[in-house]
C-alpha cells in the first residue's frame, strides 16, 4: 500500500494549542492519530518538537509479548520476546508437551534429515 493510501486509510489529523517542552510555552500543534498501530504523534509548528505515545492501553516496546503481562522484554523465544517469568512458564510448557522449542536457523524449513 503506497504512504498516501496508508495515510488516508489510517491516520486522523487535527490542531490544536498545546505545551511544548522545548518551545516553554503554548503552540500549535499537528495532533496525527494512526488507530492502525495505535498511537498519536503530536508535532509543534514552532519548533517540530515530536513526541510519540501509544494509545493501545499502555502498551510498550518494551514490555513482555505476553498478553496482560507487564515485566520487561528479557527472553527471546518461540511464542515471542518475554519476561523472564513468562519464559519460565513457556518452559515448562514446552516440556510437559513434548514441543520442541528450537527456532529454525536455516530460513524456515525444517531439517528433514535429522540432526546435523
Amino acid at each position: 500500500m503506497a504512504l498516501y493510501e496508508y495515510e488516508k486509510n489510517h491516520i486522523s489529523i487535527e490542531h490544536e494549542e498545546r505545551e511544548c517542552r522545548v518551545c516553554e510555552g503554548e503552540t500549535y500543534h499537528r495532533i496525527e492519530t494512526d488507530d492502525y498501530r495505535s498511537r498519536t504523534a503530536s508535532v509543534c509548528g514552532t519548533c517540530g518538537e515530536t513526541t510519540v505515545t501509544l494509545t493501545d492501553g499502555g502498551s510498550n516496546l518494551y514490555t513482555c509479548d505476553t498478553p496482560q503481562c507487564d515485566g520487561w522484554k528479557e527472553v527471546v523465544t518461540p511464542d515471542g520476546y518475554v519476561c523472564h517469568d513468562c519464559a519460565d512458564k513457556l518452559e515448562e510448557q514446552y516440556q510437559n508437551t513434548g514441543q520442541d522449542a528450537k527456532l529454525l536457523t536455516d530460513g524456515g524449513v525444517p531439517n528433514s534429515g535429522g540432526e546435523p
